[in-house]
This record gives structure tokens, C-alpha cells and sequence, in this order.
């Protein structure tokens, strides 16, 4: 979940190496600096334009968040030219009628650029995690305007002033939408894992996003506890290209019969489907901290109640004494695997 898989070596034999040390040589010699020199200028032109900005019109202003939203909107264009992206969007943004939420957009997350691709398509009000350095910076002086809420995941109050944040930048009709990532960390785009029920249970409408990355040139997923972000953007613009696929789904609302956590889940299911997201129920939370003694012993509670329910099954059940099964697994059951026996293939079932 939050790992890469490192690929097989393909590149060590005659032939094929001194293709791929040219290709080396091209991205790191050619494509990089030209890269970079575009970087450079656009973070240039970008603080000029958000100067001139600041300096000419009022803070209030609708005009000068109407600016600077294109000023970012053209910078997070200079981003996915520098990692030479290729990126398709599929369906459209939802579009709320007249007096109503503009509704909650989440996507699973893979890394800090999913918010750079998706504020290239619109202006979004981001929620997230608070960081530090180059990405702390960009979070509280460059989009400022975009109205963003960003929380500390270790300040167990901060979440209760984050929630009511969110619940009024929900229901107001003049805000960007908000743009969440329910996993609350990166996931390296193989699977999709637990949503936090946070967002869901605010009563507006959630527009599901899929966002799927082919890994065929470069691995977009950022494991900031390895990897700075300033050497994962180096990493991005050494590649040939960055391929992505982003899918707006239809809106979900909250059915009657549906608790926060359902809802979640279904919403999860939805993006994971089309996605191509092998979906589990991990806690995104146990890659920052160790679990908690009353977590660990809960789990040890369920697992006991479920060996329990087991040893009832296999207690009440009739068994054929004249054809006991055999240890090696070698009877003929069509739903037993080879090497397991009817015993241990029920007690799989019932996990």
C-alpha cells in the first residue's frame, strides 16, 4: 500500500543497454534542462503576476482572486509541462443548480501532484495535511486564495475546528468546491484504502474523481517519508512523460437508510471500480503511528470472537467418520484448494 514494487531489471544485456544509456543521457543532459529552464520562467512570470496583483488591487477583491486563480491555474500548467504529462479528463465537473452546494469533490491520492493536475482542470479549495519546507510555503502564501483548510494530523483539536471549517466552506454558494483525499495519505495507485468518514457526513453532495496513473515511464507515487518532494519533482522531470487518466463520476448523495461510514465506502467502491483499485480496509493513520495498546487488544477481541464462531461450526456439524478427509488435502473436493484440507478451507471461508 504504501510501497513501490521495484521493477525487473530489463536493461542489462548487450543490446538493449546502449539504447537505454542514450535514453539516459537525452533525459538527464536534454529533456531536464530545457525542463527546468521552463520551471524556472514560469515560477518567474508567476510571482511577477501575483505581485502586480497584490500590489494594484484589494484583498477582497473579486478581481484579484479571479487573477491570481489564473495565475496558479497557469502555473500548475507549467508543472505537467515540465514532466512532459499526458493527461485526459474524462466527463465533466458537476455543475450544482442555482441556490444549492457546489458538493465535495475526493479522489484517492497518490501524491502531492493529484492536487497540481486536478487545479489545472478548475479552481478547487484544498484540504489537507499541513507541510513544511518548499511544500509548506506553497501551501500558505501561494494558494492562499484558493480558500484551502489545512489541518495538523497530530493536533486532536485542530480536527474539531477543521470540521466546522469544512461544514461552512460546504454550504456556501461563493467558494471554490472543495477538493478532499479521504485516505488522509499517499497510496502508491495499486490500492485504495480506507476513506475517513469526515466528509461525509456534512449532508452535501460528493462528487466522486478517479484518478489513475500508468507507471509505464515514471512511478508517480511519493513516499515523503523517503523522499523529499523537491527530489520527487526531480525524479518526475527526468522521465520521459507522466501519463494519467482523471475521471469525474456522477454526483453521490447520502441515502436515508446510509450511516456516514456506508456512505464512504460505496463512494470508495465507486472510484476504486473505475480506477482499476484493488480496494481495502487499511487505516492510513498506522503508516505515521504505532497502534494503540486498546486498538491491538480489540483486534486480538475480534479475531477470538471469529475463532469462536468457527469451533461452533465445526462442533454442531455432522461429520462422515468412514471418510474422514485426509491431512494432505489429497480427497477429491472440488472447493478445497490442493495442501488444505475441508477444515482449514472453511475457516478461510468464515474470515
Amino acid at each position: 500500500v504504501s510501497s513501490r514494487k521495484k521493477p525487473k531489471a530489463w536493461n542489462w544485456n548487450i543490446y538493449l543497454w546502449p539504447v537505454w544509456a542514450a535514453g539516459v543521457v537525452f533525459r538527464y543532459f536534454v529533456l531536464f534542462p530545457i525542463r527546468l529552464v521552463v520551471f524556472l520562467l514560469g515560477w518567474v512570470l508567476f510571482f511577477i503576476g501575483m505581485f502586480t496583483v497584490h500590489f494594484m488591487l484589494d484583498k477582497e477583491s473579486p478581481k484579484r482572486q479571479h487573477y491570481e486563480s489564473k495565475f496558479i491555474s497557469m502555473m500548475c500548467g507549467v508543472f505537467c509541462f515540465t514532466w512532459g504529462a499526458v493527461i485526459r479528463y474524462h466527463g465533466s465537473p458537476y455543475k450544482p443548480k442555482p441556490g444549492q452546494p457546489c458538493g465535495i469533490y475526493v479522489a484517492n491520492h497518490t501524491s502531492m501532484i493529484d492536487a497540481i493536475i486536478m487545479l489545472q482542470c478548475r479552481g478547487f479549495s484544498l484540504v489537507g495535511q499541513k507541510h513544511k519546507g518548499i511544500v509548506g510555503y506553497l501551501q500558505e502564501e501561494v494558494i492562499s486564495c484558493l480558500q484551502c483548510v489545512w489541518f495538523d494530523r497530530g493536533e486532536i483539536k485542530d480536527r474539531a475546528i477543521v470540521a466546522k471549517k469544512l461544514q461552512d466552506h460546504a454550504m456556501a454558494q461563493d467558494r471554490n468546491p472543495l477538493l478532499v483525499f479521504p485516505e488522509g495519505t499517499c497510496v502508491n495507485n495499486e490500492y485504495c484504502i480506507q476513506f475517513k468518514k469526515g466528509v461525509f457526513q456534512l449532508g452535501v453532495p460528493i462528487c466522486p474523481v478517479a484518478i489513475k496513473y500508468n507507471k509505464m515511464f515514471v512511478d508517480p507515487f511519493w513516499n515523503s517519508r523517503k523522499q523529499s518532494f523537491v527530489m520527487h519533482l526531480v525524479e518526475l522531470m527526468t522521465s520521459w512523460c507522466l501519463i494519467c487518466d482523471v475521471t469525474f463520476l456522477e454526483p453521490q448523495k447520502r441515502k436515508d437508510d446510509e450511516n456516514a461510514v456506508e456512505f464512504a465506502n460505496r463512494v470508495k467502491a465507486c472510484i476504486s471500480k473505475k480506477a482499476r483499485l484493488k480496494s481495502v480496509d487499511f487505516d492510513g493513520y498506522m503508516k505515521h503511528w504505532k497502534p494503540s495498546e486498546r486498538f491491538i487488544n480489540m483486534r486480538k477481541k475480534q479475531f477470538a470472537s471469529g475463532l469462536e464462531k468457527v469451533f461452533e461450526r465445526v462442533k454442531t456439524k455432522d461429520l462422515d467418520i468412514d471418510a474422514p478427509p485426509d491431512i494432505d488435502g489429497s480427497n477429491d473436493d472440488s472447493d478445497t484448494p490442493p495442501s488444505m484440507s475441508p477444515y482449514t478451507h472453511q475457516f478461510q471461508r468464515s474470515r
